[in-house]
This record gives C-alpha cells, structure tokens and sequence, in this order.
C-alpha cells in the first residue's frame, strides 16, 4: 500500500465520522423534545443526566484508550474551570 491508499483511507473515516455526527446531531432535538414531551421529566434534570453521562462515558474511554490525554497542566486548570463553567451556563440557558 502507497502513502496515497492511507490518506484516502482516512479521509473516508472522516468523512463517515461527520456523516455519523451530523446524522446523530440532527435527531437530538426531534429525541429530546418527544421524551420531555411524553415523560415527566423536568429539562434540567435531564440536561444534568445527560452531561454527567457524557462526562462518564468520555472520561471511561480516554481512560482505556488514551490515558496521556487526561493529564492537565496546572497552568491549564484555570482555563478547564472557566470552560467548564461556561459550558453549564450554557446548557442551563439553552435547555
């Protein structure tokens, strides 16, 4: 195999990887607003569930597959934690 087989090989993982995203991405909204709809289940609550599950998941699998890029800098964790909090006002505004 060429350097060129490899790089057409990667980007069609690409390309499905995005065509995956979009696709799951566009059916969270419409999944979303029929379980808020049929279950009483208040939007906070389930915003909270489904980023701590997120985290977990996200946090699992870097664990096992990627261990090195769950080290932080000190330098950096000033920077996580405005993040952080930026991403949960955010989600309790949108939801």
């Amino acid at each position: 195999m060429g350097a060129g087989s490899t790089t057409s090989s990667r980007t069609s993982r690409g390309y499905a990887i995005a065509v995956g995203g979009v696709f799951a991405w566009s059916w969270t909204g419409i999944l979303v607003c029929t379980f808020l709809r049929t279950q009483a289940v208040a939007p906070m609550t389930l915003a909270f569930w489904r980023d701590l599950t997120t985290a977990a998941t996200l946090l699992v699998l870097l664990a096992l597959l990627r261990p090195r890029t769950l080290r932080v800098a000190r330098r950096d964790l000033g920077f996580l934690a405005l993040y952080g909090g930026a991403l949960a006002l955010l989600n309790a505004i949108w939801t």
